[in-house]
């Protein structure tokens, strides 16, 4: 089974459980912020103080680390070939500063940047020139 219809199998699960008013992502997505690297006993102990099932939430850590993977995999970037050593070293570093709006993470604020240099190597300096010409300041980004 390929990577896309395991990704849909596991967000149909994810539905399900949703549905049932069991778990949801953002309750795994907070535990895991304080739990980035959790033992199975960790995730046990925390899904039943929640109330929650320790299979239901796991499998729910599953379907997010699925979609985080596809996320990283697939893109613009990714559909054109276009890599790091395509990317404009200025540009791809001015991307990756940027991109902190979306994720204190440097994998994805990296493959956002790559997406957009893939539609246009100047993205970055483009856009610094229309935020500067619209008067946009640096709180306000």
């Amino acid at each position: 089974m390929n990577s896309k219809k395991i990704a849909y199998q596991l967000v149909l699960i994810a539905k399900e459980l949703v549905a049932k008013n069991k778990i949801t992502n953002n309750d795994v997505m907070k535990f895991l912020v304080n739990h980035p690297d959790p033992k199975h006993s960790t995730i046990k102990d925390w899904a039943e103080h929640e109330g929650f099932d320790a299979q239901e939430a796991e499998a729910m850590m599953f379907v997010l680390a699925t979609k985080m993977a596809v996320f990283l995999r697939d893109g613009r970037a990714n559909e054109k070939g276009y890599t790091e050593k395509n990317a404009p070293k200025d540009e791809l570093r001015m991307g990756i500063e940027v991109e902190r709006e979306h994720s204190p993470d440097i994998d994805i604020r990296k493959r956002i940047s790559l997406d957009h240099l893939a539609e246009t190597e100047k993205y970055y300096t483009g856009l610094a020139k229309m935020e500067r010409e619209l008067g946009v300041k640096e709180e306000d980004e």
